[in-house]
């Protein structure tokens, strides 16, 4: 026996009899009558109470094992993320395990677990303490399970929920494990209740499945079916398709594992789409030749379109991109257009590797067109020894491709760039773009904001193909910017003389206009886009609705114009912000002609619902005042639902979780998901505060850009122009030199400051000193580099609860890459933030989110964190509404363009969009 620093046992071994003392002790203590009470038989000798012990020390010993396992995992966690929230829970659940071993009570309830045939093994990390301590509770719980049962089930983490998400009363249940002895090992309750859907769903199942198991014997095809039923990734009725089971068992025959290809969504178009490919010989030849190739990382490849496991061409070109580059099921799926092309291999053969990647997604964009992938192919062939030029190829698209003039001047740009190694195709272009437009038309690329939208118009009608059509089409954007600010600059000027910036365009000139830059109007200026806004003067003839009106209906122009489902549904969303959804319904004419728009706009060719799609219903149903439009959007849900589809149960759940009056068709999807809604109404303390110091802390990062360019005058450096603005709201000041370099910035008394070259921090305390904010903000001064890196620093070291985004939207991407799961608030003040949104909750899953809709402005912005921070300091907590009211009185005393602006802002507890999107993201 090892002996410890003092000659006796060492500190382990003496602990673990401490604690078999302890156990002993408490057996006979716990266990031990009352004087008179309880009959000698029920009485606990030492024996007893030692084959207890021995029980318990057993128990722990099991668990001990698995405690250290889980202590190497959180160091690795340390070393590899130190720092991290999701990190610190870890590690913080770990030491309450590491604890709980210690607990007389905990290692009872293991044992208690044990006597229900559970493998104590599967408990060690996953079940609730409290519930393992708490014997009553736990043996309740236990006792749910069938006696029948508990020496053929596995016993699961979920069977110590109150509702672990199946039942243990269904007739037949105790049934399942003789029924199904095919299926090798023990299964659990989960599994039981199953095969019992499945049974339900497909009465002859049983023989169906075990049809299916005597196919492939060799391996347990059985449970691999179970699992997948279990996911619902397959349907119980496939197995009566008999061309769908000699796939699966060839595929299981070679060794191919049904969980390997499956889909990872378990919607009934996915489940479809499973069986037909594995009822297609051709796709079972294609997977299992290339797993016997060592092509076995195979997820994802079920989206194979038949056109390519079909081609001749396919499993030779796919072990030939095995060759050069690591592959799996999704880059055979995403590359699948070029591995049917006959010379695939000649194409990339002499290609460098570290150029392979991108000529890969260069091709890729061209293979569907043999035309376009004959072009690029080429082109890849003569550039293949000159990396510079492989390295621009990216920046070509389909039109430049195949003109010959356009080619020539991108590479002469190209060869005179100065770049080392890797060349900016995009830079190239550009100069490409200017000399072929000024050769063509006698114009550069940046006169083209300079013309109206009858001279640009004129232009794409007369060149609407090849590379000068297509630089004209990228450039629209930009052009259909500049008509729109002159109109949003001019909004206190008359209705004639905004209206004259639409001169010269027709309707689908104007609907793709509003479109791609709708959501920046103001509220007059898209209202004077879309049909005069009650203006009757001649310039009217220029609105939307106007030219429509001179060629037809409304609804013929759409059925001409056949926009996408995307672009349709952004028309919606800029309609219902400036208040015109009802108008455009009534514009489109009767209630027959308005259901059969939606109908083929909205939802026709949908299996099931994009999130885009969600979100458009979702703002359609709240905005619109007509009745009978509203209740058909609702009810062409159905359909959705009758397919399983996950986004249409969220989405429904969303409409009436705050209903009384929810119809019978809708009741099981707000059941379902309506816990995944989480309120939105009030920031709480717990979220916004730390202690720190003996006060409560809220950190924040402000991130700011810079927006300085060759030639830019100093009124357009918006990254300073916005820096200047948020400290002059802290009664101070910022000046920097005639280059934009910060030179010193300054508050009003009571507000810390301290600047540390990169960034300053400020802080701002309570009236009684017992709050704090203290902001982390960058100068805008600093290249996009090291803003990111001194950001990414401050995140790390600061763990701030609040970021905010101070820039363009064309910055927005940066500062949601700072973004955490331990963020509570995030601000996206940028143009049209609300786009960012789902991006915003992929990092940070449980925050709040500021956002616009329509144009970010630094004064709104401004006035809203200053409301904010005071709101924080003041009561430790938000109340959104108060805020939402405080704001509405405060921005209706000012100016006109202010009021406009603050509309399109949504505060958390409006922003049905994050809503949704959060409670989607929660349930799946």
């Amino acid at each position: 026996m090892s002996s410890g620093p003092e000659g006796g046992l060492s500190k382990r071994k003496h602990n673990r009899l401490n604690l078999k003392s302890a156990v002993a002790a408490f057996m006979v203590a716990t266990a031990s009558p009352a004087v008179g009470q309880v009959p000698e038989q029920n009485t606990v000798t030492l024996a007893s109470a030692e084959k207890g012990l021995e029980d318990l020390d057993s128990v722990r010993k099991i668990y001990e094992k698995d405690l250290d396992a889980g202590r190497a995992y959180v160091q690795r966690l340390e070393k590899r993320s130190p720092g991290e929230a999701w990190v610190e829970r870890e590690k913080k659940d770990f030491l309450q395990r590491e604890t709980a071993l210690r607990s007389k009570g905990f290692l009872r309830g293991l044992s208690i677990i044990r006597e229900y045939g559970g493998d104590i093994s599967r408990f060690d990390m996953q079940a609730p303490i409290q519930t393992i301590e708490d014997h009553a509770a736990l043996r309740r719980l236990l006792g749910r399970i069938p006696a029948e049962l508990r020496k053929e089930n596995i016993l699961m983490p979920a069977d110590l929920k109150e509702n672990p998400g199946y039942r243990y009363d269904r007739p037949g249940l105790t049934e399942m494990p003789a029924k199904y002895q095919s299926i090798r090992g023990s299964l659990d309750i989960k599994d039981f209740n199953a095969l019992l859907d499945a049974e339900e769903e497909t009465p002859n199942f049983k023989q169906l499945f075990d049809a299916a198991v005597s196919r492939g014997p060799e391996i347990s095809i059985g449970t691999d079916l179970l699992y997948e039923l279990k996911k619902k990734r397959i349907g119980s009725a496939s197995l009566a398709n008999p061309a769908f089971v000699e796939g699966i068992a060839r595929a299981a025959k070679a060794g191919i594992s049904l969980s390997t290809i499956t889909p990872y969504e378990s919607a009934p178009s996915d489940r479809r789409d499973f069986e037909s490919k594995m009822s297609d010989p051709a796709f079972v030849d294609a997977i299992t030749a290339l797993h016997a190739q060592g092509v076995v990382a195979l997820h994802g490849i079920i989206g194979l379109p038949s056109s390519a496991y079909r081609s001749p061409d396919f499993v030779q070109n796919a072990l030939h991109l095995r060759s050069l580059q690591r592959i799996g099921g999704f880059d055979l799926v995403r590359f699948a257009p070029m591995l049917v092309r006959s010379d695939f291999k000649q194409t990339l053969d002499g290609v460098p590797q570290k150029r392979l990647s991108e000529t890969m997604l260069f091709l890729r964009d061209y293979a569907s067109d043999s035309a376009s992938w004959s072009a690029a192919s080429n082109l890849v062939q003569r550039y293949r020894d000159d990396e510079r030029m492989l390295s621009a190829l990216p920046a070509l698209t389909r039109g430049r491709l195949g003109d010959l003039e356009y080619l020539r001047e991108f590479e002469t740009a190209v060869r005179a760039s100065r770049d080392v190694g890797y060349v900016s195709g995009y830079a190239a272009a550009r100069e490409a773009d200017d000399v072929l437009l000024w050769d063509r038309l006698g114009k550069k690329v940046g006169d083209l904001v300079e013309l109206s939208l009858g001279q640009f118009g004129a232009l794409m009608s007369q060149n609407s193909t090849g590379a000068i059509g297509e630089i004209l089409r990228e450039r629209a954007s930009t052009v259909y910017y500049t008509r729109l600010w002159n109109m949003n600059e001019l909004h206190d000027a008359s209705p004639s003389k905004r209206l004259q910036e639409l001169e010269g365009a027709d309707a689908g000139m104007l609907f793709d206009m509003m479109t791609r830059v709708g959501a920046d109007a103001y509220l007059s200026s898209f209202r004077l886009m879309y049909n005069g806004n009650g203006y009757t003067g001649r310039e009217r003839e220029y609105s939307f609705m106007a030219k429509v009106q001179q060629s037809g209906s409304l609804s013929d122009f759409l059925q001409r114009a056949n926009p996408s489902q995307r672009a349709f549904g952004t028309f919606l969303e800029v309609l219902s912000q400036n208040d015109l959804l009802d108008t455009f319904l009534a514009d489109l004419g009767d209630a027959d002609t308005q259901q059969r728009t939606l109908t083929k706009f909205l939802f026709e060719g949908s299996g099931t619902l994009s999130q885009g799609q969600a979100i458009t219903i979702d703002e359609l149903v709240h905005a619109t005042k007509n009745q009978p439009i509203q209740q058909f959007v609702i009810n062409s849900l159905q359909g959705f639902l009758k397919r399983s589809d996950p986004t249409a149960g969220v989405l429904v759940a969303e409409i009436f979780r705050s209903r009384s009056d929810v119809p019978e068709w809708a009741k099981e999807s707000v059941a379902s998901y309506k816990e995944f809604f989480q309120p939105m109404s009030k920031l709480d303390s717990a979220a916004s505060f730390r202690m720190e110091g003996g006060r409560e802390l809220n950190v924040q990062l402000h991130a700011f850009y810079d927006d300085r360019g060759d030639g830019k005058p100093e009124a357009a450096w918006d990254g300073h122009q916005s820096f200047r603005n948020f400290i002059r709201t802290l009664g101070g000041d910022v000046q920097w030199s005639s280059d934009g370099a910060i030179k010193k910035v300054s508050v009003r008394k009571g507000i810390g400051l301290e600047d540390r070259g990169e960034y300053i921090v400020i802080e701002k305390k309570s009236a009684n000193g017992k709050r704090a904010i203290r902001i982390f903000a960058n100068k805008p001064d600093r290249n996009d580099k090291t803003v990111l890196e001194v950001n990414e620093r401050l995140k790390q070291s600061e763990k701030p609860q609040v970021i905010v985004h101070r820039g363009h939207s064309y910055h927005a991407n940066k500062t949601i890459g700072l973004l955490d799961e331990s963020v509570a608030l995030v601000n996206l003040g940028s143009c049209g933030g609300v786009k960012n949104i789902s991006e915003v909750l992929k990092k940070s899953p449980r925050a709040q989110v500021m956002a616009t809709r329509g144009v970010g402005t630094m004064r709104v912005n401004d006035t809203l964190l200053a409301e904010v921070d005071s709101t924080l300091l003041r009561d430790g907590a938000i109340d959104w509404q108060g805020v939402q009211t405080r704001l509405d009185s405060s921005f209706a005393k000012g100016a006109e363009d202010l009021k406009e602006r603050w509309r399109s802002y949504q505060l958390p507890h409006r922003n049905s969009t994050a809503d949704l999107i959060a409670a989607y993201n929660r349930s799946q």
